[in-house]
């Protein structure tokens, strides 16, 4: 196994996401088997370190709407690598773009972040059939290409 990049994520990271879904302290406790704490500003969910991006957007807005994502790599392969972005199959009617597009990595340097932002107007977005569109973005250096699938979706609010 040599996968270049990984998404590392602890257990910390799934409280705050279970707390920025509304999940209750109890609830989480009975969860992990441990106590807990909330931060006191509400976690985005979607902020858990994940390798999936799903942009979930309100049907009823008219215009444009914006998605922002961030995520967080670790170089698990050769030290001294440089990551470039690649955007594939861009969601039609959806805007991809990712800061910075190049991840530099060093020895002292094993950890980078980055930002994902999708734009959507709502009067150019066909979902069709599967209520979805699809795409991914990828890094790679070269040798090693780490994939993200892209999802985005309308939803009715409650």
């Amino acid at each position: 196994m040599d996968p270049g990049l990984v998404y590392d994520i602890t257990s910390n990271d799934y409280v705050k996401f279970l707390c920025g879904i509304g999940y209750g302290l109890k609830v989480i406790q009975v969860i992990t088997r441990s106590p807990v704490r909330c931060p006191v500003k509400k976690p985005l969910p979607e902020n858990l370190n994940y390798p999936s991006l799903v942009a979930l957007l309100p049907s009823s807005a008219k215009g444009v709407a914006t998605k922002t994502f961030i995520r967080t790599v670790t170089n698990v392969g050769p030290p001294n690598s440089v990551y470039r972005v690649k955007v594939e199959s861009q969601p039609k009617g959806v805007t991809v773009s990712v800061k910075p597009s190049l991840l530099v990595f060093t020895p002292a340097i094993r950890k980078r972040s980055f930002v994902v932002t999708m734009t959507a107007d709502s009067r150019n977005l066909e979902v069709g059939q599967s209520g979805a569109l699809f795409g991914s973005l990828s890094w790679t250096d070269g040798k090693h290409v780490v994939r993200s699938p892209i999802v985005v979706t309308q939803i009715r609010p409650l």
